[in-house]
């Protein structure tokens, strides 16, 4: 048909008129929306993840913190009880003479 010929049609109604002409058109359309829908929600869900293993990491460290503080606290203490052992035994028992 020459384009004199062609009836005078909205775009609308072209593609509303051939189905190929409407799918070849929407169908891009909804897989890149279907692509953003979902990267955006993989995003989310990555980010909401990496902010619960960092609060993780943080609550973990603060406890191995602690619990280094505390062991090397028992570790003072029993270095100091240990050397009052050792000055007592020192007072009580003389060292034995060398001959």
């Amino acid at each position: 048909m020459r384009p004199d010929q062609m009836p005078d049609l909205s775009i609308t109604h072209l593609f509303l008129s051939d189905p190929v002409l409407l799918t070849g058109f929407l169908l891009p359309l909804v897989i890149i929306g279907a692509v953003l829908f979902f990267r955006i929600r993989a995003y989310r869900r990555i980010t909401a993840l990496a902010a619960r293993n960092e609060q993780r990491f943080d609550r973990s460290s603060a406890t191995t913190t602690a619990q280094w503080q505390e062991a090397s606290e028992r570790s003072e203490r029993m270095i100091a009880l240990l050397t009052e052992i050792r000055d007592q035994l020192a007072r009580i028992a003389p060292p034995a003479p060398q001959s």
